[in-house]
């Protein structure tokens, strides 16, 4: 299966958090193909945090992750889908939610109010993960206990990736893994 970054917001929450080598480990165990768009990585990423930038990089050359830049073309079915999320949000996400449906594959995002106004004004065949999902599917898997989650995910207050009154922080990972248990995921 492929998964495609939709944006920067995950990738750096994986980072922070310190989960990295775990998700390494579960793109492994999955076996699956994980890109990072061109413009998400060279353009929105560089811009905002180097340091992650630069470390990303050096994961490209492992290999563990793809860069992926596919030109839109004006008879390309991803330009058709491009033209149409893009009057509902910003062109670097529309080109990434068709570049995602195009391929099939899971987007990966934290930018939820964009991926819920696609799919309130589409009917969209690309599936979502979080990262409360991906790190469910790292407990699922035995990479990260409950405990171990709740302490990556605390780290976010403190670099201010997530606010100290998310439901996360104040009730702990316990309910994010009754709730995805009951969505079969």
């Amino acid at each position: 299966m492929d998964y495609v970054f939709s944006d920067t917001d995950i990738l750096i929450k994986i980072v922070r958090a310190e989960l990295w080598s775990d998700f390494e480990k579960l793109i492994s165990i999955s076996e699956w193909n994980v890109y990072i768009p061109y413009y998400v990585l060279h353009t929105e990423l560089k811009k905002i945090d180097n340091s992650i930038y630069n470390f990303l990089l050096k994961k490209l050359k492992s290999n563990i992750i793809q860069e992926i830049d596919t030109p839109v073309s004006t008879d390309d079915p991803i330009n058709q889908r491009f033209l149409q999320f893009s009057k509902h949000v910003d062109n670097g996400e529309a080109y990434v939610f068709a570049l995602a449906e195009s391929l099939n594959s899971v987007v990966l995002t934290d930018n939820l109010n964009d991926l819920k106004i696609i799919q309130r004004e589409y009917e969209v065949s690309f599936k979502s993960y979080t990262l409360y999902q991906i790190c469910y599917l790292m407990y699922k898997n035995n990479l990260k206990t409950e405990v171990e989650i709740n302490k990556h995910i605390s780290k976010l207050v403190q670099t201010g990736d997530i606010r100290s009154s998310d439901s996360i922080i104040r009730n702990g990972f316990r309910v994010v893994i009754k709730k995805l248990e009951l969505l079969n995921l």
